[in-house]
């Protein structure tokens, strides 16, 4: 096997960085979806808002990929905890593109590239928004599940606001401009991270 190879291969560091990255990544998910999440507007935004907050934590992990795989994994295990709290499966099923499509954009910026990286960024945010895809096409049988969790009020908002076509679109166009300034704020917090890495 030569030095290359195992140069590609993902060894002890690049999984405890995805260990401890992907860690936060889920932790802040979490706390931005319960605060947000109690009423239909905040719902709607959780996307976004979390494409902001994520930026500083998320670029100071993204500078830390060198490898493929590393977010692919991360989103994996995002999807999985996804499926494991009872949102569905959109968040696996979708997301391994999305995260197939940020490592693809990295490699394309030889994992040297800074604009790639929050490029990449923004794109991984939209897996927030995969956890609303279910809402496009929900049966009244799982909107009535989710009335009695969450009352009529929540799911007359959220059904309403997704009835409308252009809806899910902008929220995704939205999301990713929200990736952008989060990432380019991260990269403006941990500038020096940016040049240690060798990123430029």
């Amino acid at each position: 096997m030569s030095s290359k190879e195992t140069s590609n291969r993902l060894n002890g560091k690049d999984l405890m960085n995805v260990g401890i990255f992907t860690a936060v990544f889920l932790v802040i998910e979490i706390i931005v979806a319960c605060v947000l999440g109690v009423f239909p507007m905040g719902f709607l935004l959780i996307s976004v808002v979390e494409a902001i907050i994520l930026g500083i934590p998320m670029m100071l992990y993204f500078i830390r990929v060198k490898k493929f795989g590393m977010i692919l994994i991360t989103v994996v295990i995002n999807g999985v905890i996804m499926i494991l709290t009872g949102m569905g499966p959109d968040a696996l099923r979708y997301g391994f593109f999305i995260g197939l499509l940020c490592e693809l954009i990295m490699y394309w910026g030889k994992y040297k590239s800074a604009f790639k990286a929050i490029l990449a960024y923004a794109v991984f945010g939209l897996i927030a928004v995969t956890n609303y895809i279910h809402w496009l096409y929900a049966s009244e049988e799982w909107l009535e599940g989710q009335r009695a969790n969450y009352g009529d009020a929540f799911v007359e908002g959220v059904s309403g606001a997704f009835s409308a076509g252009w809806v899910f679109p902008v929220l995704c166009v939205v999301t990713v401009v929200a990736g952008l300034i989060g990432g380019f704020f991260g990269k403006a917090v941990l500038k020096k991270h940016f040049v240690k890495s060798g990123l430029i």
